[in-house]
């Protein structure tokens, strides 16, 4: 009968030392980027005093401090339930706090505060240009997210977990458009330059949430490559002949 090799995949190879997570994915990088955030940006809004606000409003809409305040309020429940749901933790130790964090997400979060960006953005200072890329961004928003919530009604918890992703990486276009606007405005002699010729709609109303979903895309595809990856390894750490002196089903 032939035996099994010690260092065939059957034999007792040592298991592969785990490597240390980078910064970046640790769990607690993200609700450390959101809670900077808002620490940035609430306090100009907590004085609820219309004459004093971070940006001016408009003056033949009445109701666009209401609006924006429900807006920040819905995208503040928005955030904080994206720290829930991200906390791999949670979502092994307490399903039923992550389909909590998951409603409140969908329907006190992030739906109800793109829906209530379709008159800010209708009344803003935007161009045409710049408001046909928000106005992108909101149906992406809008149908990721129902998708999202759809998939895990209909239990197809891998296509639920694909939405809710891209439904996130849209989400941080609050975080990643006023990033990459700063960003081009500090090049050193030329970004002004280009922050005024694109009056900052390029970089906040398109690049911003593009390269959200680029980035969550990639994410969303490293699981494969990684198995990939770790096959080719596999195969390259195989003896030549191995398969050769695998046990036969007769022995």
């Amino acid at each position: 009968m032939s035996q099994v090799l010690p260092d065939s995949p059957a034999g007792n190879r040592p298991p592969a030392p785990k490597t240390a997570k980078p910064w970046w994915r640790r769990p607690w990088f993200i609700p450390l980027v959101l809670g900077a955030f808002l620490v940035w940006k609430l306090p100009g809004w907590l004085n609820f005093d219309p004459d004093h606000t971070p940006v001016p409003m408009d003056p033949g809409f009445p109701q666009n401090y209401a609006t924006i305040v429900a807006h920040i309020a819905f995208g503040t429940v928005t955030f904080v339930t994206a720290c829930l749901q991200l906390w791999p933790w949670l979502r092994r130790r307490s399903p039923r706090a992550h389909r909590i964090s998951g409603r409140l997400y969908v329907f006190a979060g992030f739906l109800p505060s793109v829906l209530l960006a379709i008159p800010l953005v209708a009344i803003s200072a935007l161009d045409l240009f710049g408001k046909l890329g928000s106005d992108i961004w909101i149906g992406l928003s809008l149908g990721t997210t129902v998708m999202g919530y759809v998939r895990a009604r209909q239990r197809r918890y891998a296509a639920h977990r694909t939405w809710m992703v891209l439904s996130f990486a849209l989400a941080a276009n609050v975080i990643t458009s006023r990033v990459f606007t700063y960003g081009v405005f500090s090049i050193p002699g030329i970004g002004p330059h280009i922050v005024s010729f694109t009056n900052a709609e390029l970089e906040s109303a398109w690049l911003s949430w593009m390269i959200n979903l680029g980035i969550a895309l990639w994410w969303l595809r490293r699981p494969a490559r990684l198995r990939r990856k770790r096959l080719a390894a596999a195969q390259r750490s195989t003896p030549a002949g191995l398969a050769g002196n695998a046990p036969s089903a007769g022995g």
